[in-house]
């Protein structure tokens, strides 16, 4: 088994704002926002509303990596995940490789037959909780509230504390928590 490990910068776009900046995954946004002087700490005194309205913007991190002979020639090469938060599309060289909805797990896809050799681009779209809550379930309102997620956010596999808390703010992220890498296996 071959490990390529895809975690280090990443180029994030916000695809409300406009904003091109570079940012980190594993990492979210609100943290590349952070990095980037876009976006005071919403952890002090009342910057949690401008940080809350971030979730309405749809976000594209993506990254160029090379691959040389060695992975290309394993049977098998997967796209291993885990963290993914929430709502997201992957596209390997503008192949849509995968989508996921769960926050709560590890993700595998075989990308085999999207990857090359040489530079390759992933792209990450990630949707926001917000538009997805609206479209979705339009028959439950998205409702935040400062003390106590909204009983909505059950129909969202995401943690439900983004959505605020009698402890934490309303910041549902939009990133990776976990690893990214992708994995070669010899046939």
């Amino acid at each position: 088994m071959l490990k390529y490990d895809l975690a280090g910068e990443w180029r994030l776009r916000d695809l409300g704002s406009g904003h091109d900046i570079m940012g980190r995954l594993p990492g979210c946004n609100y943290l590349d926002f952070m990095n980037n002087g876009l976006l005071e700490d919403p952890f002090w005194t009342e910057n949690e509303a401008a940080a809350a309205k971030i979730a309405e913007n749809d976000f594209l991190y993506s990254r160029r990596f090379s691959v040389g002979t060695e992975l290309i020639s394993c049977g098998r090469v997967d796209l291993v995940l885990s963290g993914v938060d929430t709502i997201a599309e992957i596209r390997l060289n503008s192949g849509k490789g995968a989508e996921t909805r769960n926050a709560h797990r590890s993700w595998r896809f075989d990308i085999t037959k999207y990857l090359i050799h040489g530079e390759n681009l992933i792209e990450i779209l990630f949707k926001s909780p917000k538009d997805y809550m609206k479209r979705e379930h339009p028959g439950s309102p998205f409702e935040e509230k400062l003390s106590m997620p909204s009983s909505n956010v059950a129909k969202l596999r995401k943690p439900h504390c983004h959505f605020g808390w009698d402890w934490g703010p309303v910041l549902p992220p939009a990133g990776i928590s976990g690893e990214i890498y992708l994995e070669g296996i010899q046939s």
